[in-house]
């Protein structure tokens, strides 16, 4: 019997993860300059986008234990409700545009959404490629960090035309172009008898409880990005502190994401052992803290943040593969939200410790003690991957 050929879904989900990432920058990326528009000062700011962050990724969680422990549960069961929900947020932001705690509370729910969205849009590429339809999951996470990049710019450009409210209108746009690609791509998920049978994993205590080696390198993985989250969230902290202004901030972030874009379109060509892009993006995680910490000037700055792409890029793509690989499917969805949500995990940890010690110490002695946590964090994450490599550590 031969057996059939599935359509190549890599468009398609390309223009998903596109739309994703773009409606991330709007309510995510740009929340605290919308937020202090809205006449919110830093630590309400701070406060509102933390919790939306902490609640995004318990929800995001969640719903991958549901979707792995529930035979009537899918990955298309949610994305395309939590969507429609995130639209209506929006709506409400439009009529409802001052600082109270009505509008905090609007906005909270507006951006976990997207928080958790992302897990879930994981495991609907885990899905598609475990029924057979060929998708290049890195290219296509490429074209996220290029829609990344195309948007800010122009939002950028927009804002300084007219006002912040801009982000509103350009975001309802997105979040209507993200619910028709989700939808399209979802119709091509089926639920099997044979998938329901596998779909019988363990809730998500259990998976960590059972899947040691994989929860040290999640654990790793938080410790590393750490040093990588106070970087990217307390960025204008250390362009002030080197001489530079909200100019070079905008430069620098836009710079970053630039570099990221290479590295996901040609993961597949390069990389065929995912093992080993982990370990080259985890000693890449420490080189850019050791880097950024000893930058003394901008132009210093700018040259230690090209290792974002052998560090944060390769990871964000390597990732994926590397736990499809290692975890049983029945586990998929637990295991993908883990590592999409590690980096979630320690930009809280950073807000909060990063944030205090900002008032306390100097930035170069913050950068420091965040570079001493991410090698750490390296450390925990080479020699879990050296003892599965010798089958001492099985998952």
């Amino acid at each position: 019997m031969v057996k059939e050929e599935k359509k190549n879904l890599t468009s398609l989900y390309s223009l998903v993860l596109a739309a994703y990432w773009m409606s991330s920058c709007c309510c995510v990326g740009m929340s605290i300059v919308y937020l202090k528009s809205l006449s919110y000062n830093n630590f309400e700011a701070g406060v509102i986008v933390a919790m939306a962050s902490l609640f995004g990724t318990l929800l995001g969680m969640s719903l991958s234990s549901l979707i792995d422990r529930k035979e009537n549960i899918s990955s298309k069961t949610f994305p395309v409700p939590m969507i429609i929900i995130q639209g209506v947020m929006l709506g409400l932001l439009f009529i409802i545009s001052k600082n109270d705690l009505f509008t905090a509370v609007i906005y909270i729910i507006y951006s976990l959404i997207c928080t958790a969205l992302g897990s879930l849009l994981i495991k609907v590429y885990v899905d598609l490629n475990h029924q057979g339809y060929p998708i290049d999951y890195s290219f296509a996470r490429g074209i996220g960090s290029f829609a990344y990049v195309i948007i800010s710019l122009i939002l950028g450009r927009l804002m300084s035309t007219f006002s912040e409210r801009v982000i509103l209108y350009v975001a309802a746009f997105i979040v209507a172009f993200e619910l028709i690609t989700v939808s399209i791509i979802s119709g091509y998920i089926k639920k099997t008898d044979q998938e329901a049978i596998e779909n019988n994993g363990s809730s998500m205590a259990e998976f960590m409880r059972h899947n040691h080696g994989y929860m040290k390198i999640i654990i790793g993985v938080i410790l590393m990005f750490y040093a990588h989250c106070i970087a990217t969230g307390f960025m204008v902290n250390i362009v002030t502190a080197l001489g530079g202004n909200n100019a070079t901030v905008g430069y620098l972030t836009g710079f970053m994401a630039a570099v990221e874009i290479p590295v996901a379109l040609l993961y597949s060509k390069f990389f065929k052992d995912h093992t080993r892009a982990l370990k080259i993006a985890s000693i890449s995680m420490s080189l850019k803290a050791i880097a950024i910490a000893l930058a003394f000037n901008i132009p210093l700055l700018f040259l230690a943040t090209v290792l974002q792409a052998p560090s944060f890029a390769l990871y964000m793509t390597c990732i994926v593969p590397y736990a499809e690989k290692n975890i049983a499917y029945r586990d998929s969805a637990k295991a993908q939200s883990l590592a999409f949500s590690a980096m979630n995990i320690a930009s809280i940890i950073a807000s909060v410790i990063g944030g205090y010690l900002f008032d306390l110490i100097s930035v170069r002695n913050n950068l420091y003690f965040s570079t001493v946590i991410s090698i750490l964090g390296t450390f925990l994450v080479l020699y879990t991957l050296g003892k599965e490599k010798n089958g001492k550590d099985p998952y």
